[in-house]
């Protein structure tokens, strides 16, 4: 092969390369003005980063043990994305609502995604057996994933009030069904 060919198929790899990373993602939250990155909480790319920051976070960080904890996402992100991602992370994690408040909570504040690159913060409680978002640590967690699965490759922990909490809301718990009137179904009379 000539290496006019050679330099040209090399030049191919690395273009198709480039734009299959760009399919991975660029994504920030929260928005930042005059970004082009997408800041939706409720997108695939968003959740699997969340999912393995979060992981990793409780992993390396634990409530105590055998506690379930909550997990706060970013303004935005329904009921959908909070049942899908704590049921990912694991089996004790359950989404901040009203009733969850007073278990230790893990907050996602940021979240960075460029391609097969991440960043996410969280904040866990400094007292694990504490529900105050008041006295907290950020973590930033630098992940690697994209077309594999997203796995943390370091991660920074920063002095307590160092990184503000982000604002977050809490998500009001779905209203259960109403009961199914069983009298009414197994009379067919109506009576």
């Amino acid at each position: 092969m000539n290496a006019g060919v050679k330099r040209a198929t090399r030049s191919a790899i690395a273009a198709a390369t480039l734009m299959l990373a760009g399919c991975v993602g660029y994504n920030t939250y929260p928005p930042q003005g005059g970004a082009l990155a997408g800041t939706d909480p409720n997108a695939r790319t968003m959740q699997a980063v969340m999912v393995a920051a979060i992981q990793d976070a409780v992993r390396t960080q634990p409530p105590p043990p055998d506690s379930p904890y909550a997990i706060g996402l970013p303004r935005g992100a329904t009921s959908e994305t909070y049942q899908r991602v704590t049921s990912q992370v694991g089996d004790r994690a359950r989404p901040l609502t009203t009733q969850t408040r007073d278990l230790p909570i893990y907050l996602v504040g940021r979240v960075w995604i460029r391609g097969p690159k991440a960043e996410v913060d969280i904040h866990r409680p400094l007292d694990p057996s504490s529900d105050t978002v008041d006295r907290t640590q950020a973590t930033t967690f630098y992940l690697r994933g994209g077309f594999k699965d997203w796995h943390v490759i370091h991660r920074q922990a920063w002095a307590a009030g160092a990184v503000p909490v982000p604002p977050f809301d809490v998500l009001e718990p779905t209203p259960a069904p109403p009961p199914i009137d069983t009298a009414s179904v197994n009379d067919p009379e109506g009576g």
